[in-house]
């Protein structure tokens, strides 16, 4: 039932993307700027789609820094807060979409704000206190025999 689902939301998140595209050059050619395969979507880079999410608290900062990336490095499929907030959705499963299901279901408001729904996310499935999680994984950071760019760039995170 579940594989089920997910071919479901992969197929309907490929339809939604092209959807998009015809809408924008649609809206290009009314405005008199005709597509040309050297520009907008070509100019796109072609970056991995975001792992799902199924609401693993351990996962979520990876999760969140992939779909932020992604959605940055693709301006023109992402153009406004629906959209941004509709492509997250896409991505959720689990735990995630049982969180996700009754916003959506109400159509809040979160749902066309993207910093808001990022809150929304982050108050929901981030580390409760992040101060004290990072004092936590402070204190246990130590360099031991690890090359001293190993240690810096865990430190960093």
């Amino acid at each position: 039932m579940e594989n089920a689902y997910e071919h479901i939301v992969a197929s309907l998140q490929s339809l939604q993307q092209e959807v998009e595209d015809l809408s924008h050059r649609q809206t290009q050619v009314e405005l008199g700027h005709p597509m040309h395969p050297s520009t907008s979507f070509v100019n796109e880079p072609k970056i991995c789609m975001p792992e799902k999410f199924d609401g693993d608290r351990t996962k979520f900062w990876g999760f969140l820094q992939q779909v932020k990336l992604y959605i940055r490095m693709q301006p023109d499929r992402y153009p406004d807060d629906a959209s941004k907030v509709g492509f997250i959705g896409t991505l959720l499963f689990g735990q995630a979409l049982s969180w996700f299901a009754p916003i959506l279901e109400k159509d809040m408001a979160v749902l066309h704000d993207y910093e808001g729904f990022l809150g929304e996310l982050i108050t929901t499935f981030g580390d409760g206190d992040i101060s004290q999680v990072v004092e936590a994984k402070l204190r246990k950071l130590h360099q031991g025999n690890r090359l001293a760019s190993t240690y810096a760039s865990q430190f960093r995170h």
